[in-house]
């Protein structure tokens, strides 16, 4: 099964700057896929596209075989990591903070208590409930950001750089979770070895349009390749 079907995604900005052109992109239920690119190619605006958040124009998009509508309520299948931390936190409680999200996708209390205690314990984040989370740190809120998401286990993460800012061994514990969890991840990243360790697949992103897409050694090790589009050389 597809987990997300794309055909022919564009969007532009207000100011009229086209970012994304002809998008086509096909992703298999539980296929991880890290999309990497030079500053400025719509990687995060094609993020926040495939959330919902921005409004594309596309000729077909569909989660799970389901066609996505302007009215189509998948905040249940999605869970999405910003760039910005500060854009994502909402409360005025780090416990306020990562509860919020099921609470109103009416989980029930009894499940939200189970699953705060999963994520808290996982991002070490005992010591900051009742923080204030523009009180934190970095690293601190975008651990929170990631528990927000994750407490309501959605079926597909879409995931802006998730390692930004964490330390050495929180990022070692959410690369070797997001390697292991059965889930369809898309998300950025910066660092060849984190996509080599995560991904099944990689593509290429380079002024709104899709110029690789294969297997992470594939294009990670082609280095005329990369050197073309500005990439780690």
């Amino acid at each position: 099964m597809n987990a997300i079907e794309i055909k022919n995604l564009n969007f532009s900005y207000p100011d009229g700057a086209h970012i994304l052109k002809s998008v086509n992109l096909t992703i298999r239920k539980n296929e991880k896929v890290a999309i990497i690119g030079p500053n400025g190619s719509g990687k995060t605006t094609l993020l926040l596209c495939i959330g919902g958040i921005l409004k594309s124009k596309c000729e077909v998009f569909k989660i799970f075989n389901e066609e996505i509508k302007e009215n189509t309520d998948f905040r249940r299948k999605i869970g999405i990591l910003l760039q910005n931390s500060y854009n994502q936190v909402l409360c005025q409680t780090v416990i306020d903070d990562i509860m919020e999200l099921p609470k109103n996708l009416g989980f029930s209390e009894e499940l939200i208590k189970e699953k705060f205690d999963e994520v808290v314990k996982f991002f070490d984040l005992e010591n900051l409930k009742y923080k204030h989370p523009y009180d934190l740190s970095e690293g601190e809120r975008r651990k929170v950001c990631l528990a927000g998401i994750l407490i309501s286990d959605p079926d597909i993460l879409l995931l802006d750089d998730p390692i930004s800012s964490l330390d050495v061994e929180t990022r070692q514990k959410l690369v070797d979770f997001l390697k292991k969890i059965k889930k369809t991840i898309i998300f950025i990243t910066y660092d060849p070895e984190v996509a080599l360790k995560i991904s099944d697949r990689l593509i290429l992103l380079y002024s709104g349009k899709i110029v690789a897409d294969g297997k992470p050694k594939d294009i990670l090790f082609n280095f005329n390749l990369l050197k073309f589009y500005k990439l780690w050389i």
